[in-house]
């Protein structure tokens, strides 16, 4: 997988990523990757904290957690939980 904002390339900024990434992959990673517009790949989204896990087989390792986390939780209260 690849991963970037590519936005500024055609003349825009990111809004939502310009709050949303640097809380989560630290200022100077998120300066970079919005006003460069360089897509990463998964190694390197995880190694700055952009993504929390790395799996061969991506599909597999959500239902997984799926069913580890979530599959026993109230439909309803996850639903609100998602508005939030």
């Amino acid at each position: 997988a690849r991963m970037g904002q590519p936005e500024i390339r055609l003349g825009v900024f990111a809004p939502a990523a310009s709050c949303l990434l640097p809380p989560r992959v630290g200022q100077s990673c998120a300066e970079e990757l919005l006003y460069s517009g360089r897509s990463i790949d998964g190694v390197e989204a995880h190694r700055i904290g952009l993504i929390d896990v790395l799996a061969d087989d991506p599909e597999a390792a959500a239902l997984k957690w799926y069913d580890e986390h979530l599959a026993a939780l109230s439909a309803s209260s996850l639903r609100f939980a998602v508005r939030a």
